[in-house]
């Protein structure tokens, strides 16, 4: 029965249209089957959109006469019912969002009648303190040539741009690609009828295609066993620059004509430090028809500039200097249609990242220092509108459980999202006649248990713990052997988990909710505690929380930051990584709280003490990276070896178990020994890894975690208009 507050009205969202009066559910027309049970939770979701309903307040109302049930199994069968109805996802959620240990929200925009209130969509919710805008109006009609043409596509409409309460119009989004695998950084063709994009198949040959925007097959622009990456369509339609593996350490810049024939290679630069920007960050843009500006380190392993390199000649000039801190780089250029102003991402990916615009002389000169784009907040990945008015970004919210899509109008304009292109959104094209094209993706990983061999057996193969279907990872051992900690979205939102060594009955200690950036933890030594790193305040700060779960306590002062916590032997203190002098160091400070004290001088980003000799191991960058050896107050650094991947080392009294990233893409897990310096493989590793390695207190079992990422690029229409 519906409740008296809800009152006799009809409510629409998507494709859907609820009749609260007679209990009746419609998906274009068609009635849609639903249950009592679930149509009461809907009607709970649409009576508080964009607020937090909590599961006490479910419960009482599907069992307001007391009967006694298994609550907690019953109300998770009703939401289940429930999506399944609206063929929505707990992982990528359009309408219903669980908020980890407290409830659901209702997230997607919500239309009732002109004579009735007007419901707040979730995009329009703010917290009780601040002002809230005022209630949005949503159209109630599309053409119906566009309409039957939508949803024969398969495709979904948002009528939701909005100022002042008027609608301006509808945005229609589809599948542009459908692919199996990970197709990612799409780029327009001049007039907008095609898109050449990456794409990583399951046998994980990367590759570069051309697809019509529309029906038809895509079309293989480059083959062989090199890996290619982010390919641009230059401004006059003659040419597709992209970036090739070529097997050793460098990417090479390529030009190739869209219709295929001979490619040209134009230069050779420095691949980004880690793979993660290797892999799922846009790369470069074209200046003009002569020139790309391409996101590269310098050749000192610091992080990355704007490089900018002359495609007649491959004359290089930097536009931005290349960070000294590997994390924070400038990379994403997006290039203004009028040529006199780049776009382009700065900070620490995941946490604060944030778009700064640069201006440019007419000779491709910086004509200024680069400002900040404050008003988009933290965000990545912009492209500009067709009149240069308004830029399109992917947002970052770490408190959130994602932002997706987002455009700003310069200058001075507020923020506003686009919700029907969901959360995980990310890296937009825009064509000049005002498609986009972004990313859908979904990220999978879990842990992977590989036995040590002994007494040159050879090594079993290795098993996997995790099986969610979420990101699971950088695992580490409790002390005494039974429990393994990790990082985690299996809940929506990223928190801190626990579970056995065999993978089973998980449990998360944190309730933090962040998006993206929440992980690396470590056991103290006594087992009684945990350390981790978070992004969830706008910046990455060191926490630490109680093994058994609880309130995290932070460490890390405005100041500070940090990243990568380690705890030292006997607990005392904590070890991290933060760039406040400018650059990347290891610093320590005491676990109960205090200030910090600066351990290294000359780099550091992931460290460990020796279990029983004074000194530390540490790297200072994040992927392949040289791993050295110093005294405990960083003095006497040495090299001890190189191609360290993904943080993953683990030192032992004898020996250094480390992942090691191939040029093929594929990884392998290794022992060094450290008095002869033998250097072996232990494992091959096929899938993509995913930081740490983590190692068994009786030495038997190392863990690591393997990647998954599955990705299509959707069409959006009239973004802009």
């Amino acid at each position: 029965m519906v409740s008296e507050g809800s009152g006799k009205e009809r409510v629409r969202f998507g494709a859907f249209e609820v009749d609260l009066r007679t209990g009746e559910v419609r998906k274009h027309g068609l009635r849609v089957r639903l249950q009592e049970q679930p149509f009461q939770v809907l009607v709970a979701l649409l009576d508080r959109p964009g607020e937090i309903v909590t599961r006490d307040e479910l419960v009482r109302r599907l069992w307001a006469d007391g009967t006694v049930v298994d609550y907690e199994g019953g109300l998770n069968a009703a939401v289940t019912r429930l999506r399944q109805a609206l063929s929505d996802s707990a992982e990528t959620p359009r309408y219903i969002q669980t908020v980890a240990r407290r409830g659901y929200r209702w997230i997607a925009p919500v239309e009732r009648p002109a004579a009735a209130q007007p419901a707040m969509a979730a995009a329009d919710y703010a917290p009780p303190a601040q002002s809230r805008p005022a209630p949005r109006r949503f159209s109630n009609s599309i053409a119906a040539g566009v309409a039957i043409a939508v949803i024969g596509l398969g495709a979904i409409t948002w009528s939701a741009l909005r100022t002042g309460g008027r609608t301006e119009h509808t945005i229609a989004v589809l599948p542009l690609t459908i692919g199996l695998g990970a197709e990612r950084n799409g780029s327009f063709s001049p007039d907008g009828t095609q898109i050449v994009y990456e794409w990583e198949q399951d046998d994980h040959r990367r590759h570069i295609y051309i697809k019509e925007v529309g029906a038809g097959d895509p079309v293989a622009l480059t083959s062989g066993t090199s890996a290619e990456y982010g390919p641009e369509w230059s401004p006059d339609g003659r040419l597709i620059a992209f970036l090739r593996s070529n097997g050793r350490a460098d990417l090479d810049l390529y030009v190739i004509p869209p219709l295929g024939g001979v490619e040209r290679k134009i230069a050779s630069i420095a691949p980004p430090e880690t793979i993660i920007l290797r892999r799922f960050v846009r790369r470069m843009a074209w200046a003009d028809a002569d020139h790309v500006i391409v996101s590269v380190p310098d050749r000192g392993g610091h992080g990355e500039g704007l490089l900018l390199i002359s495609i007649s000649d491959g004359a290089k000039r930097w536009l931005t200097d290349p960070k000294p801190d590997a994390i924070i780089g400038d990379r994403e250029p997006a290039i203004s249609p009028g040529g006199r102003e780049i776009a382009f991402a700065r900070g620490e990916v995941g946490a604060s990242e944030m778009i700064w615009l640069l201006p440019l002389t007419t000779d491709l000169r910086p004509a200024g220092a680069p400002r900040l784009l404050s008003a988009a907040g933290r965000c990545r990945s912009p492209a500009w509108s067709p009149d240069g008015k308004e830029i399109l970004y992917t947002g970052v919210s770490p408190g959130m459980a994602g932002s997706g899509l987002s455009k700003l109008r310069l200058p001075g304009g507020a923020p506003v999202r686009i919700p029907i292109a969901g959360a995980t959104a990310a890296i937009p094209a825009v064509s000049r006649n005002g498609r986009v094209s972004f990313s859908r993706v979904r990220v999978e990983s879990s842990i992977w248990r590989q036995e040590v061999p002994s007494f040159g057996r050879p090594a079993l193969p290795p098993a996997r713990l995790t099986k969610a279907v979420a990101a699971d990872g950088n695992a580490d051992y409790s002390p005494e052997g039974r429990r393994i900690v990790f990082g985690s979205n299996r809940s929506g939102t990223r928190d801190i988990w626990t579970c056995d060594t065999e993978g089973a009955h998980c449990r998360a200690l944190t309730s933090i909710g962040a998006s993206f950036a929440t992980g690396t933890p470590r056991w103290s030594p006594d087992g009684r505690q945990i350390a981790f790193d978070s992004g969830a305040e706008g910046r990455m700060h060191i926490y630490v929380v109680d093994a058994n779960g609880g309130s995290p306590r932070r460490l890390t002062d405005d100041q500070t930051g940090g990243v990568v916590p380690r705890w030292s032997r006997d607990g005392a203190w904590i070890y991290f990584s933060s760039a406040r002098s400018g650059t990347n160091e290891i610093w320590k400070m005491p676990s109960a709280g205090g200030a910090p004290v600066r351990v290294t001088r000359s780099g550091g980003f992931c460290v460990m003490e020796a279990p029983s000799a004074n000194a530390l191991f540490y790297i200072k960058t994040a992927e392949q990276a040289a791993l050295f050896r110093s005294e405990m107050d960083g003095s006497h650094e040495q090299l001890v070896l190189r191609g360290v991947a993904q943080r993953g080392f683990v030192v032992t009294d004898d020996r250094i178990y480390y992942l090691h990233q191939e040029a093929d893409g594929s990884a392998s897990l290794r022992a060094f020994m450290l008095q002869t310096g033998d250097d072996t493989a232990i494992a091959h590793i096929a899938e993509p890894l995913f930081l740490g390695l983590a190692l068994s207190p009786d030495g038997r079992d190392l863990i690591y975690t393997q990647m998954r990422v599955v990705s299509n690029l959707m069409l959006a229409e009239d973004v802009f208009r």
